[in-house]
């Protein structure tokens, strides 16, 4: 019996000493502004709700990543396709369709992208796309101004191959084998010039510096219209694009004709050249050298 009653009296201080650290741990919550448990339910239950929202963000997020990536692939093979577009001579109907099928399968995984992420890392993907849109068409513009150029540079040429005073004989010879050379270079500049001019898409990567962001904050309306409105800037980017290419080609065939007919003027002065006497101390060709290359 007087073990039992040591037993039930270690017992009793055992249960004083956590009634005493219970107090003890009330007081310091009470002073710390959780006043009673049930106050401590309600923010375990607001973390637990915190916690479950985190998860489901960290869902979205990785779910984002995958599209994105899928998206940057498909904007991969969108601009392959219309850099081969672009280096065609004839573009048929299946090769159009098929680059409108690529463009809207874009849009829809852009309208996904924004379904998953935040509206503002949407607007960020929509600048991007935007400037990569705009610096092709800065960039078919500046090639379009060039052809101008060349084009009136080619007719002013044109027009001073009119027959004029001939030179002496002593300098027949050397001029027409510097002529002759000038004019093969010419042509072969010009034919490369017309081929490089219709790779205009291969330096996209150089849009990057045009996809910076602004730092303040957009209103939620003027996300949802950038959402809203984002197609069709892009379709009216294309038909821009689409109407510059066609001019670009018109001036390719302007220039191409135009050189031709150079050509064919300068065989013609040759032949005279060489049919005229040598005695006569005249030549056809010697005071204008075509040394202007583009």
């Amino acid at each position: 019996e007087g073990q039992g009653l040591a037993e039930v009296k270690q017992l009793v201080e055992q249960k004083r000493a956590v009634e005493r650290e219970l107090w003890e741990l009330k007081a310091q919550l009470e002073k710390a502004g959780f006043s009673t448990f049930s106050q401590m339910s309600k923010f375990d239950a607001l973390i637990q709700a915190q916690a479950r929202e985190l998860s489901h963000l960290r869902q979205r997020m990785r779910e984002g990543r995958g599209v994105c990536h899928i998206l940057n692939q498909h904007l991969g093979d969108t601009t392959k396709a219309f850099e081969e577009l672009l280096r065609a001579n004839d573009i048929d109907y299946y090769m159009g369709q098929s680059f409108r099928d690529q463009l809207a399968q874009s849009s829809s995984l852009a309208q996904r992208v924004a379904a998953k992420i935040s509206s503002r890392e949407y607007e960020f993907y929509f600048h991007c796309c935007s400037n990569c849109f705009l610096f092709l068409l800065h960039r078919l513009s500046k090639e379009l101004q060039q052809k101008d150029k060349l084009i009136e540079s080619l007719r002013s040429k044109l027009d001073q191959q009119q027959p004029r005073p001939d030179t002496p004989a002593s300098s027949h010879a050397l001029s027409e084998a510097t002529d002759q050379s000038e004019r093969t270079s010419f042509i072969s500049d010009e034919q490369g010039s017309t081929n490089e001019d219709l790779e205009l898409c291969s330096e996209l990567d150089a849009a990057s510096e045009f996809s910076q962001v602004d730092a303040a904050e957009r209103s939620p309306a003027g996300s949802f219209l950038c959402c809203v409105t984002g197609t069709d800037l892009m379709e009216e980017h294309l038909r821009e694009i689409r109407s510059l290419r066609r001019r670009l080609e018109d001036s390719i065939q302007t220039n191409d004709r135009l050189r031709q007919q150079l050509e064919d003027r300068l065989a013609s002065m040759s032949r005279d050249g060489v049919k005229a006497p040598h005695s006569s101390g005249h030549g056809n060709e010697g005071n204008y050298k075509f040394i202007e290359k583009t």
